[in-house]
């Protein structure tokens, strides 16, 4: 489970997320994975929506989606419970409380931010402000940041999507 360390040297708090660690680091003996698509279907294309956690909000063009956030799978921070300061040795800790979701920011699997349609660009950005407002009236949380996902080695998919972040800390 995540905890939320504070380091005594930096004075700035770290998330710690050692379930996640097989997601970032090749298992000994293994290599690194191959950049490129995973196995399987791509959870964030149309038809897919049934492997990505309930929606919190979706952007609609008639029936067809335009955008749309999901929690995140393996989130590092979690919406339920409370902080619970606590000691422990020379560190501070806190329960990972927090917010991490994932949006899907377009239906196409291949476009890429330089390709949306202006359109597409306003719903994903109006949907940033929505999210960023709705996770600020949650008085645990500090700090609202959005993560675009693009190239990043420990990303499984192409498909253009980011990450809305509420801390309660501010980094």
């Amino acid at each position: 489970m995540s905890e939320l360390r504070r380091d005594p040297i930096l004075r700035r708090w770290v998330i710690i997320a050692p379930e996640r660690a097989a997601d970032v680091l090749p298992r000994r003996g293994e290599p690194p994975a191959a950049s490129g698509e995973a196995a399987g279907p791509c959870p964030f294309c149309p038809g897919s929506e049934a492997l990505n956690p309930d929606e919190i909000t979706v952007v609609r063009d008639g029936t067809a989606w335009v955008v749309r956030v999901t929690p995140d799978k393996k989130p590092l921070l979690h919406i339920e419970g409370d902080l619970n300061r606590r000691a422990a040795g020379m560190f501070d800790l806190m329960n990972a409380i927090g917010a991490h979701e994932l949006v899907a920011d377009v239906p196409d699997h291949t476009l890429a931010w330089a390709d949306f349609p202006v359109p597409q660009m306003v719903h994903l950005l109006e949907v940033y402000r929505d999210r960023t407002r709705d996770l600020r009236r949650d008085p645990r949380f500090r700090f609202v940041l959005v993560l675009k996902n693009h190239g990043a080695v420990w990303s499984r998919y192409g498909h253009s999507h980011s990450h809305v972040v509420a801390t309660p800390f501010t980094p």
